[in-house]
């Protein structure tokens, strides 16, 4: 048996080299350009963002108020004095010399803006009263009690009611129309009530709903034929 001794001195036998792989250089540029890109993108929006006007709300549209003037509808606001009850009425005439306006002795009060006018109907003396009060509510519970007791009728778009008494009140058959949703009223007074009913069908002028706050727009013009 032969037993070999290794020299302290001699070297083991060199292990095979290993070197780490590497992705190709390319790889790694297009990742930074891309990241760098994507940074830059940001940045540019961000910017755009700050550097942006704040947006603004679009402005109301602009109607006709029923005294003439370009307003908001909202803005528009309840028609008043001798000129709103005329547009409301544009059978008033407030200058006529047949109209007048009502004055009460007691202004410690609200009062309602009247006009009375007289008018001639098949020969008979017709008296017609044009009214505004305060509010709608003020009118309408006004009106129930002068006409307690009498059933009021509804207009078919139901948007006024009349009271049409059977019977002479103060020597006159009287009625009255109402809106219901706005202060206005006028009051016919006449000898007989064919003339009552007649004057307000034929004499009383008034303006739906829709146009009492805002007037309507104007009809285009017909086109010229050449």
């Amino acid at each position: 048996m032969s037993i070999l001794f290794h020299s302290p001195d001699a070297q083991a036998p060199d292990a095979p080299e290993t070197t780490p792989r590497r992705g190709p250089r390319w790889h790694r540029l297009v990742l930074v350009a891309l990241l760098f890109g994507l940074i830059g993108a940001g940045a540019g929006v961000g910017a755009r963002l700050l550097l942006a006007e704040p947006s603004r709300e679009q402005p109301a549209p602009q109607v006709t108020c029923w005294d003439g003037e370009a307003r908001p509808r909202v803005e528009c606001g309840m028609p008043t004095g001798a000129n709103g009850l005329r547009w409301v009425y544009p059978s008033l005439r407030p200058h006529s010399p047949r109209c007048s306006l009502v004055r009460y002795a007691d202004d410690s009060v609200l009062r309602p803006t009247e006009y009375q006018c007289f008018t001639w109907l098949q020969g008979d003396r017709v008296q017609i009263t044009y009214s505004r009060r305060t509010t709608a509510q003020r009118s309408l519970s006004y009106l129930a009690k002068v006409y307690a007791g009498v059933e009021a009728e509804t207009s078919a778009d139901g948007e006024r009611l009349t009271y049409r008494p059977t019977g002479k009140r103060g020597g006159h058959y009287e009625l009255t129309e109402l809106y219901m949703r706005y202060p206005f009223s006028v009051t016919v007074r006449a000898d007989t009530v064919e003339h009552r009913d007649l004057a307000l069908a034929a004499i009383v002028q008034s303006r739906p709903v829709e146009e009492i706050s805002v007037r309507p727009d104007p009809a285009p013009r017909p086109r010229s034929r050449r």
